[in-house]
């Protein structure tokens, strides 16, 4: 019934402070964007967010993906207030490493 065989390699105990590239994962759809009358919920899916790395997962098809926890800002609260995401998939190429006393660029 199940031919196809998944194989996924998992690489645990890392816990490094990294940033996610929000606009990586969250692109936008609309040229210009429309903004919301109401922006009680509405996030701010732009820039990069400090996260938490939590381990390495490999696709079957030889990517890497990172488990990382990160806050996504809400557009019209206190920045440091945000939508937690715990423990998400994704992409390699959306996770940097955080390094203490420097700051932070764009990429």
């Amino acid at each position: 019934m199940f031919e196809r065989e998944l194989r996924v390699w998992v690489r645990c105990g890392v816990r490094r402070e990294v940033w996610v590239k929000l606009e990586f994962l969250y692109r936008q759809r609309n040229f210009p964007p429309r903004r919301p009358a109401d922006t009680r919920l509405v996030v701010d899916a732009s820039g990069e967010v400090p996260g938490v790395l939590h381990r390495w997962v490999r696709q079957g098809t030889g990517e890497w993906l990172a488990v990382v926890s990160f806050s996504v800002p809400y557009v019209d609260r206190d920045p440091s207030v945000g939508l937690e995401l715990v423990e998400q998939l994704v992409p390699s190429e959306a996770v940097r490493p955080r390094k203490y006393g420097g700051s932070r660029r764009a990429r």
